[in-house]
């Protein structure tokens, strides 16, 4: 693709997580996942919507599912927001392993 769509698209995904992030605080958290979901389609280097994605999961107390995607999000190589986001991916699985270690 060219620059030009490849910034386009991530805007455009960067826009769906933060959308996602208001529904959530709002109570609507199937459109955050929705809206999450579509952004990493959209952009699978945005670990901004995996570490909330995951987060939206874990606090609904679905563990195991907040552990898959913050386990596909410190796959990404290269991600967006790297030096930032990938701390918190890490710290978010180790919550998250607790919670499924004790439950």
């Amino acid at each position: 693709l060219p620059a030009r769509s490849r910034t386009r698209s991530s805007r455009s995904a960067k826009d769906l997580s933060d959308k996602a992030v208001c529904e959530f605080t709002t109570g609507n958290w199937q459109a955050a996942v929705a809206d999450l979901e579509k952004a990493l389609v959209m952009d699978p280097a945005a670990l901004e919507a995996y570490v909330s994605l995951a987060a939206v999961h874990a606090k609904r107390g679905e563990f195991r599912r907040a552990l898959e995607v913050y386990e596909k999000g410190l796959a990404v190589k290269n991600g967006k927001g790297e030096a930032a986001l990938r701390p918190q991916l890490v710290e978010g699985r180790g919550l998250v392993r607790k919670k499924l270690a004790n439950p």
